[in-house]
This record gives C-alpha cells, structure tokens and sequence, in this order.
C-alpha cells in the first residue's frame, strides 16, 4: 500500500493505544502487529531524517542535550520536513475490517490517524 509518510507519521500517535487493546478478535490483534512492525521500519527511517534536520537547521544546548531550531531557521527547516512527509513509501499493510476492533473503543481522533488500515464490511 503506497503511503504518505505524513500518514505514518501521524498513525504513530494512535497504534500504541490499539497495541495495548486486548482484543476479543485474534486475527484482528495478529494484523495489528504486523501492520505495526511494518509501519514501525517506516517511522524509524523518517525518524531518523527528521533527527538530521533537525542537528543540521539547530543548536544543541551541551547541559541539557536538548535542540533547538532559532526562529530565523524554522520556516526552512519546515518546508523541508513537510516535503519528507508528502513523500510516498510502500508499505506492506494488511486492511482490518473495522468491526474486527469495534471492542477497542479508539477515540475519532485515533481512528482517522490509522484509517488508512481499517475498511468497512
């Protein structure tokens, strides 16, 4: 399934909350993991760019190892980031019947951060 790492980005809010669910639907929890893991690889290589974009438009503060990115540096460290996350990745996802997690009882918000996994019917 080709995916906006937007997308990936944003599921990463919601799937450790249907990761923790207990599930009365086995086959439902097993797509659930694997389509973690596979989202998982994703979010790890975005990560990992937005990580250099950061070290590369901040400063880093030595006593608290915190970063920051100066207000002068934000508008394009910004544009960058929105062009990485308006990027396509495959993405080896598995569609859940959205009644296979009815029992989840996901807030609106969470359900369209991993709608692109769920279907109807």
């Amino acid at each position: 399934m080709k995916l906006k790492l937007r997308q990936i980005w944003v599921s990463q809010q919601a799937m450790p909350k249907l990761l923790n669910k207990e599930l009365a639907n086995v086959k439902a929890s097993y797509w659930i993991g694997r389509n973690a893991r596979a989202l998982e690889v994703e979010f790890d290589a975005l990560n990992q760019k937005r990580i250099a974009l950061v070290k590369r438009f901040g400063n880093e503060d030595k006593k608290t190892k915190q970063w920051d990115i100066p207000q002068e540096k934000r508008t394009e460290f910004n544009l960058l980031f929105e062009q990485l996350l308006d990027t396509e990745a495959e993405v080896n996802i598995t569609p859940i019947d959205l009644e296979m997690i009815a029992d989840a009882k996901l807030s609106p918000i969470d359900l369209v951060a991993i709608e692109f996994m769920l279907k109807e019917g």
